[in-house]
C-alpha cells in the first residue's frame, strides 16, 4: 500500500504502532532520536514508529522528520520528563503497560508471567498487575476511543478526503484489503491514516471490495466528503468504483468513477518493469531454486542466478556472514548485509544487484579465498553485464520510490516521472555500448509503458 498510519492528529498515548527494535543494532546508537524509530536489519533502514517512513542512519534526517511531522511527540516527551516526580497511579501504569505490549508486539499472556510480576513489584511493591484478559479489554476500549477521535477529525476537517485502496494476499493465501485516507488538516498539514485493514471473505471481486469500502465510509460518517480514490489498474477496481458510484448515487451523493479515480502510476511502472524482467529472463530463474549454474545457457540468466545463489549461500552460514563482514571492514567498505531478492518483487532483484555492486570488491576477495565458493567468482565481463542490468532497472526503482512518497503529494509528479523514465529507457536503447539483450528488455518495457498510458488517455478523453 502507498500509505501508512499517522498519529499526527490524535493522542499519541492512545495511538500505538507495533514495532520491535533490533537490539544488536540499536544498542550501539546513543542518540535519543532512535527511540522513535525501529531498525530493519535486512534492509539496513530505520522506520518511523508513527508513520513507517524509512531513513538511512543519519540522525539529522531522523530529527528533522520527527520535528516536522511528529512534533507533538516531542511535546509529550518533554511533558513526561517534566512530570517525572509525579506519583505513579494504577491507571497510568495500565496505560503504559498497554503501550508496551502493543508497541513491542508482546502477547497479552506475558504480563501474567511471575518473573515479570516480580520485576514490576520490585520497582513498585503496591502495584496491581492486571490479567491478560483485563489488558485485552483495555486495548478494545482504547481502540474505540482512538477511533472516535479519528472519526471526529475526519468529519470536521474543512476539506474533502482522498483514499487509497489496495487488495493484498498474504503468504498463507489470506486476502486482505487496506483502506487509507489522506487529507489536509486545519494547520495545512498533509495527513495520512490507515482506516481499515480487513480480512476479505471470498475473492478480490469488485463487488466485495466496494462493499468493504462503503462500510468504512458509513462507519466514519464521511460518505459526503469523498474527493478521490487511488487504486491500481486491475479490472476488479473498475467494478469496485462503479459499484461505489451507484451506491452513493442512491443516496444523492455524486461520485464519478472516471474523473474521481486516481490510477496508481507506481502500478504502471511495476507492469513495465516486470516486462523488462521477463525479457531479461530473470523471472525464469525463480522457477527452480535447485538449478545448477552450469545448467543455465542464457548469459543473462546465468549471471543473475549465480549472484542469487552466492548471496543465499553467504547469508545461510553465520560463519560466512561474519567473515564477509570482516572482509568489508578490512577493505574499508560499509558493513552492509547482502540482500536476497524475492520471487514476486522485481525491485528486490534490483536491490540485490545494487547492494552487490556496492560490495563488489568484498565479494571478489571473499569468493577468491573460499574454496567452496570459487565457482561463484565473477569475471569482469559478468560484472559488466550486472552493471548494465542495474543501469536499466535502477530507473524503474527511482521513479517508483519517488512517486510513492508519503510526506508530499505525488499526483503532480506523474507526468515528469513518466517523461524521465521514458527518456532513460530510450537512452539505453540508443546506446551502442549496451548489449542487445538489455536493449531488447528496454524496448519491451517502453512498449508496455506507452501502451498503458495510451489506453488511459483513451479512457479520459
Amino acid at each position: 500500500m502507498s500509505s501508512s498510519d499517522s498519529s499526527n492528529n490524535t493522542n499519541n498515548d492512545s495511538i500505538i504502532n507495533i514495532g520491535k527494535d533490533d537490539e544488536s543494532s540499536v544498542k550501539k546508537r546513543v542518540s535519543p532520536v532512535y527511540q522513535y524509530f525501529t531498525f530493519n536489519d535486512e534492509l539496513s533502514r530505520w522506520y518511523c514508529d508513527y508513520c513507517a517512513k524509512d531513513f538511512g542512519d543519519n540522525t539529522s534526517n531522523l530529527w528533522r522528520h520527527i520535528k516536522r511531522i511528529h512534533s507533538e511527540i516531542l511535546g509529550e516527551s518533554e511533558k513526561t520528563n517534566s512530570n517525572n516526580n509525579e506519583k505513579p497511579t494504577q491507571h497510568g501504569f495500565r496505560k503504559k503497560l498497554l503501550q508496551w505490549v502493543v508497541r513491542d508486539d508482546q502477547p497479552f499472556i506475558t504480563i501474567e508471567c511471575q518473573e515479570f510480576k516480580n520485576m514490576v513489584k520490585y520497582l513498585w511493591p503496591s502495584v496491581n498487575v492486571p490479567s491478560a484478559n483485563t489488558l485485552r479489554r483495555d486495548l478494545s476500549a482504547n481502540f474505540e476511543q482512538v477511533k472516535d477521535k479519528v472519526r471526529l477529525e475526519l468529519q470536521e476537517t474543512p476539506g474533502l478526503l482522498s483514499f487509497t485502496v489496495d487488495a493484498w494476499t498474504s503468504k498463507n493465501q489470506l486476502p486482505f484489503l487496506g483502506i487509507s485516507v489522506h487529507w489536509i488538516n486545519k494547520k495545512w498539514e498533509l495527513q495520512s491514516l490507515t482506516l481499515d485493514f480487513c480480512l476479505l471473505s471470498g475473492q478480490h471481486s469488485g463487488e466485495n471490495l466496494a462493499q468493504q469500502f462503503l462500510k468504512v465510509l458509513e462507519d466514519f460518517n464521511i460518505e459526503t466528503k469523498l474527493l478521490a480514490i487511488g487504486c491500481d489498474n486491475a479490472s476488479n477496481m473498475d467494478v469496485m468504483l462503479n459499484k461505489i458510484s451507484s451506491s452513493l448515487r442512491s443516496k444523492n451523493i455524486s461520485f464519478n468513477p472516471n474523473n474521481q479515480r486516481v490510477r496508481c502510476f507506481a502500478h504502471i511502472i511495476n507492469l513495465a518493469a516486470k516486462k523488462a524482467v521477463e525479457n531479461l529472463y530473470i523471472s525464469d530463474l525463480n522457477d527452480d531454486d535447485n538449478l545448477d549454474i552450469g545448467e543455465t545457457t542464457n548469459e543473462l540468466m546465468s549471471v543473475i542466478y549465480k549472484l542469487r545463489k552466492l548471496v543465499v549461500r553467504i547469508r545461510a552460514s553465520p560463519q560466512r556472514r561474519e567473515r564477509f563482514q570482516q572482509q568489508c571492514v578490512a577493505i574499508e567498505l560499509p558493513e552492509l548485509e547482502l540482500l536476497p531478492d524475492i520471487k514476486t518483487r522485481w525491485n528486490s532483484t534490483e536491490i540485490m544487484i545494487e547492494r552487490a555492486l556496492k560490495l563488489r570488491q568484498a565479494l571478489h576477495n571473499f569468493t577468491s579465498a573460499d574454496r567452496d565458493l570459487k565457482h561463484y567468482l565473477f569475471s569482469d565481463n559478468e560484472w559488466k553485464l550486472i552493471e548494465e542490468i542495474h543501469l536499466l532497472m535502477q530507473y524503474f526503482k527511482i521513479c517508483s520510490d519517488y512517486i510513492t512518497g508519503q510526506l508530499y503529494p505525488t499526483l503532480a509528479f506523474t507526468i515528469p516521472a513518466y517523461n524521465y523514465l521514458l527518456d532513460k529507457i530510450e537512452d539505453i536503447i540508443d546506446n551502442n555500448n549496451i548489449r542487445i539483450e538489455i536493449k531488447n528488455a528496454a524496448t519491451a518495457a517502453k512498449k508496455k509503458l506507452k501502451n498503458i498510458i495510451l489506453l488511459l488517455v483513451d479512457i479520459y478523453i
